[in-house]
């Protein structure tokens, strides 16, 4: 009767290692099936990344000659700039001379007429 007995105990401990070991087994294959689709999806997001990166790298090389091509262009309009305020100034003295010497003109051509008048 004893042994009826442990023999069921020991059928039972059985189904109940078969049915822990079943459901442990469920989760491993749950868990092989979830880090298959999360190596996908890291795959995935990996190609995605690499082809940011390449746009990005063709970008900011193309932003780099931009770049280069700006500060030569703007460092020549400072220089072209500096040269017109040269000229500007220029400009201005010989015009200012030029009313000077006119000045100086035009009063010796009175005092010429007048000394003229005068003999």
């Amino acid at each position: 009767k004893d042994n009826k007995r442990l023999f069921k105990i020991i059928r039972a401990e059985g189904k109940a290692e078969a049915a822990a070991l079943k459901t442990d087994i469920d989760e491993l294959s749950q868990l092989q099936a979830q880090q298959t689709l999360a190596t996908k999806h890291e795959a995935k997001a990996h190609a995605v990344h690499a082809k940011a990166l390449a746009l990005h790298m063709k970008t900011e090389s193309r932003y780099m000659l931009l770049k280069a091509e700006y500060e030569r262009n703007a460092g020549d309009m400072r220089a072209k700039e500096e040269a017109l305020e040269a000229e500007r100034a220029n400009a201005r003295e010989v015009s200012e001379r030029t009313a000077e010497q006119a000045k100086e003109v035009e009063r010796l051509r009175l005092q010429t007429a007048a000394d003229e008048r005068g003999r």
